[in-house]
């Protein structure tokens, strides 16, 4: 009689298999986040690079960059500097639409109406010798409430639209009537205490001004420090603490823009002020204030240079630094951080 012998793993064999590909699995999964990261870091850079070519193809058409906005309805500290027209919290990417291939959206929008009509200590209207109105367009909030991608850093998960942070009544940070707006990710290089005062960038100490404002006009000419020096567009995470993050087409309560130099980069340290009630944990990808810089790429994050040019920058970089190539004409021996 002749005896089969039967080839199989036994439980054990089974179990150190199962083991060891356990542990390759743990050892490349590090490396494989890692690889996707540095993909979506990639593919961020580019959009900040597209970004800042359209800005300058608008320079090229209108002979200056974008205004960060145009007659805002709101200030902290209530009238300083009167506005030319009415009221119409629109941002400078909407001016900025044809020169990133949604000339179609573009033409939906109607330039004599808000893009928003949130007000808080509204300013006088020089052509009325009044205060200021914000007549609101549907048309236009629908315009701005659409999600577009190409203001969106494929890093960041979080809630694109801000229906999140904008419920109740008055519409603090959302456009018009209950309509939800759209977020963008990155937005123009402002001074943090703009939001304080109307239409004040032209008053502004030359070589404190950053390149964007409400109603600025920045030509090349007025980069002294050199376009390849000086913060044009930077990065913001959706998620806030304090306020709401921007949108890429009106400007609410406090949408003004991001200083880079206000809280340094990555401040995921909750604001402490008394009044504030809600979760004061520490969240990485959680900013702690509005008009501040972060994002999810690890150690740091992106920005857009006068030239076009995009650069990862530190989140250990000092603020002193920081506020030198955020101003555009600070005359500062400027060394560009790594």
């Amino acid at each position: 009689m002749v005896r089969f012998r039967r080839l199989a793993f036994t439980l054990v064999e089974l179990l150190v298999v199962i083991a060891i590909i356990g542990i390759l699995v743990a050892l490349l999964l590090p490396a494989i986040q890692a690889a996707r990261e540095a993909a979506r870091r990639s593919e961020c850079q580019n959009k900040m690079k597209q970004l800042g070519v359209a800005i300058h193809n608008y320079h090229d058409t209108h002979k200056t960059f974008p205004p960060a906005g145009v007659n805002y309805g709101w200030a902290g500290a209530g009238a300083t500097n009167n506005i030319n027209g009415q009221i119409l919290n629109v941002s400078g990417w909407v001016m900025t639409l044809p020169f990133l291939e949604q000339q179609q959206l573009y033409d939906q929008y109607e330039p004599q109406y808000c893009a928003c009509n949130y007000i808080r200590n509204p300013p006088i209207d020089n052509v009325t010798g009044t205060t200021a109105i914000a007549t609101p367009s549907a048309k236009n909030s629908e315009v701005v409430c659409t999600v577009l991608k190409t203001f969106l850093c494929p890093s960041d998960p979080y809630n694109p639209v801000l229906s999140d942070k904008a419920g109740g009544s008055p519409r603090y940070y959302n456009p018009y009537d209950r309509d939800a707006g759209a977020k963008t990710s990155y937005d123009f290089s402002v001074w943090y205490w703009d939001y304080n005062y109307h239409n004040d960038w032209g008053t502004q100490a030359s070589n404190s001004r950053y390149m964007f404002g409400e109603n600025s006009d920045t030509g090349i000419q007025h980069v002294l420090d050199g376009t390849s020096n000086t913060i044009a567009l930077a990065e913001q995470t959706h998620n806030l603490i304090d306020g709401a993050p921007s949108a890429w087409g009106y400007r609410g309560w406090v949408q003004i823009g991001l200083d880079v130099a206000f809280y340094g980069i990555n401040r995921f340290d909750v604001f402490l002020g008394s009044w504030y009630g809600g979760n004061r944990d520490r969240l990485v990808g959680r900013l702690a204030e509005w008009g501040t810089s972060g994002s999810l790429h690890p150690g740091g994050m992106n920005i857009t240079l006068g030239d076009a040019s995009v650069r990862f920058i530190s989140d250990t970089t000092d603020v002193t630094v920081l506020k030198q190539i955020a101003t555009m004409a600070g005359t500062e021996a400027i060394k560009m951080p790594n």
